[in-house]
This record gives C-alpha cells, sequence and structure tokens, in this order.
C-alpha cells in the first residue's frame, strides 16, 4: 500500500540514533553526499530482513556507488540487526530507532517500511511507503537516483566549464 508523499520537497527531519559503532548524526551529510534513509518495523521481523536484501541487490546498480543507505529499525537492541549485517555481510549502517521516535516524525508507522531519498541539501527529493517488503517500488527508487546522479553530473559539468580562479585574467 503506496501511501501519500509527506515530506517529499521538504528538509528531512534531523535526528541522532546509535550504530553498533557510533551515533549517527543526518546533518553530517549535509552539504558532502546524498543519502537513503529507509525504515522497517523491526530487525526481528522477517519483513525487515526481506528489505533489507531487496536493498542489498539495488546497491548492486552504478547509482548507488555514493549513495550511502542509513536502515532504522524500531527497538532499544541492535543485536538482531548486527548479526544479520554480519551474517548476509550487507553494506548499510543500521541504526536503533528507540520507541519509533524518528519513524513518527517521517510520518512512518510502526507496521509499515519507507524510504526516503535525501539530497545533499538536505531536502527529501523521494519517498517511497509501503506495508510489505515485497511493496517496494525498486524501479521508481532506481529513477529517483538517476535523476539525483543527473543532477550531480549537471552541476559538475557546470564547474569544469568555469575558468580556473587561478587563471583567470583581469
Amino acid at each position: 500500500m503506496q501511501q501519500k508523499s509527506l515530506l517529499d520537497g521538504k528538509k528531512a527531519p534531523e535526528f541522532v540514533l546509535t550504530s553498533a559503532v557510533q551515533p549517527v548524526r543526518l546533518s553530517a551529510y549535509r552539504g558532502r553526499q546524498a543519502v537513503l534513509v529507509c525504515f522497517v518495523p523491526d530487525f526481528a521481523q522477517a519483513q525487515s530482513w526481506r528489505l533489507l536484501m531487496a536493498l542489498e541487490q539495488l546497491l548492486d546498480a552504478s547509482l548507488f556507488v555514493s549513495v550511502p543507505v542509513l536502515v532504522l529499525g524500531n527497538g532499544r537492541s541492535l543485536t538482531p540487526a548486527t548479526r544479520l549485517t554480519h551474517t548476509l555481510r550487507l553494506p548499510f549502517t543500521l541504526l536503533a530507532d528507540d520507541e519509533h521516535k524518528v519513524a513518527a516524525r517521517y510520518g512512518v508507522t510502526a507496521e509499515s517500511c519507507a524510504c526516503f531519498l535525501i539530497d545533499q541539501a538536505g531536502q527529501v527529493v523521494y519517498e517511497q511507503q509501503f506495508a510489505t517488503a515485497a511493496a517496494l517500488h525498486v524501479a521508481d527508487l532506481r529513477a529517483a537516483l538517476g535523476r539525483l546522479s543527473a543532477v550531480r553530473r549537471s552541476a559538475w559539468s557546470r564547474m569544469r566549464a568555469l575558468p580556473h580562479p587561478a587563471l583567470a585574467m583581469s
């Protein structure tokens, strides 16, 4: 069940959450790179595992090369998530969203999954909420990543066309 977009085009709500290694702050990515933030109901549920595996398959696409993935799951413990990450060798940062507080700020219910693509400026440029991992619209997410990559390539091309300040004549 795809829900109506709530944050698309708006600034992504800030969060600081615990990973297995250290705290992660969303604003640490601002100005540096885009980030894909995904929510799962609980790391111990099979539905969450299916979404993690679907995201891993997407990571094989070249579009994900420079986009880190943060996966937030409800609960105080990262133990199931850490075990799963090591078993499947998942390349994501998993974060514990204690009592579903961050997910609620993003408009995600405790039972559903969601993915938010956040650009370098901290704006939500793509949002997808769904009831089960099987409902993830992979083609839509790939298209959003492609648009983001195209914008980055276009900005880089414009920058390269400018004369270098050290070479400019007065």
